[in-house]
């Protein structure tokens, strides 16, 4: 449970706080996590807890907030982790997989943009017995959307690139789903027509295990991976726009 020490509405609005004590089967133990934005004078506190000083008059705070979170997620939940988003449109539910870069994120906020999608979570998905969980995190874009009320920072990377961070708003988010239907590897490249080639056997799984970002157990992964082979259609998507995506996705889920 994130538990905020110190102006708890700065970090409420942008941060959805998911308590998984009842997760007994998710969890290594009962940690806490605990922000600050001061230093906490009490050294008590860090004993079987995460603590981080946050300082929120710092222009990318929300970014190394995330890190933080994210590290401690990946050590507490006892599960296995796939690097990219989670989202369910139209009681179907997809894991969007791929590199950096490939457009990802891009095509997840496009989809809550345009489409009635709840989101679970971005560059960290987490898995148990068919259960696909996230904390609603902040998404990260390299474009900017102008007037987009939800922008809460701006900030540069060390390849200079800015980084646009977007909180999603709570009805827009849900906890969990249970199972997937649809697997998508995105491959962004501009002016691109839709190429969409379904994928099956030893090239889905290449794909799957490249995508898996951390595991508490090899033989669990293999267990969920092996239900997402037998349960989900799975598809690689080349194109030059979102939209040429979302009218596929709509072919899909009708």
């Amino acid at each position: 449970k994130i538990m905020y020490q110190s102006n708890p509405c700065v970090f409420e609005a942008i941060f959805h706080t998911y308590d998984l004590s009842n997760e007994h089967q998710f969890l290594q133990s009962s940690n806490h996590i605990y922000i600050d934005s001061k230093e906490h004078s009490d050294c008590n506190i860090m004993e079987n807890c995460f603590y981080h000083r946050c300082f929120t008059d710092s222009s990318n705070w929300v970014t190394y907030l995330i890190a933080f979170l994210e590290s401690c997620y990946e050590k507490i939940v006892s599960c296995t982790v796939f690097h990219g988003s989670c989202i369910e449109f139209n009681n179907k539910s997809f894991l969007i997989l791929g590199n950096s870069k490939t457009g990802k994120s891009t095509l997840t906020y496009y989809l809550i943009q345009n489409r009635q999608v709840y989101y679970i979570d971005d560059d960290m998905v987490y898995s148990s017995n068919g259960k696909f969980f996230g904390f609603g995190t902040p998404i990260s874009l390299r474009n900017m959307e102008r007037g987009n009320p939800n922008l809460i920072e701006t900030n540069f990377g060390i390849d200079k690139i800015p980084r646009y961070i977007y909180k999603i708003p709570a009805n827009k988010t849900k906890p969990y789903i249970m199972n997937i239907n649809f697997i998508l590897f995105p491959e962004y490249s501009s002016n691109l027509s839709l190429q969409a080639h379904k994928l099956t056997g030893y090239e889905l799984i290449n794909k799957i295990f490249t995508n898996v970002r951390g595991t508490a157990n090899m033989k669990h992964t293999f267990k969920e991976i092996t239900s997402l082979l037998l349960t989900a259609q799975a598809f690689q998507l080349r194109y030059g726009s979102s939209e040429d995506v979302v009218k596929f996705i709509d072919n899909l889920v009708s």
